[in-house]
């Protein structure tokens, strides 16, 4: 038993920092994107998000296949320094992604070209 009484339990976004807080948003917030707001329906929103990360999962895995291509086109004897984009960078890409559409609406900017 605590001396001082019961614990309190705290939600992660409560122990957090303000800065901490900015990448941290309640189900409320995400179920009132702007997407919603400008009348795109939750499922439109859910696909347009899906095929975003998906695009971004296929560029990546594209570019190191082109990647593995030059490197075994080289004739020149000399070790080649392309690099592969790790999986790693191609997650963040999709974390970015969808923090992006947190903000903003897929009406203001659309997918395709973001």
């Amino acid at each position: 038993m605590n001396p001082n009484g019961p614990l309190k339990r705290s939600s992660p976004r409560e122990r957090c920092t303000s800065d901490q807080r900015k990448w941290l948003m309640t189900k409320s917030e995400l179920s009132d994107s702007p997407s919603r707001r400008d009348g795109i329906t939750p499922s439109q929103e859910e696909a347009y998000r899906r095929q975003g990360v998906e695009w971004i999962s296929a560029t990546g895995n594209e570019i190191n296949a082109r990647m593995v291509e030059m490197q075994k086109k080289s004739t020149s004897g000399k070790k080649t320094y392309a690099t592969n984009i790790s999986a790693h960078s191609v997650y963040a890409g999709g974390v970015y992604y969808q923090r992006f559409y947190t903000r903003y609406s897929y009406k203001e900017f659309d997918n395709r070209v973001v």
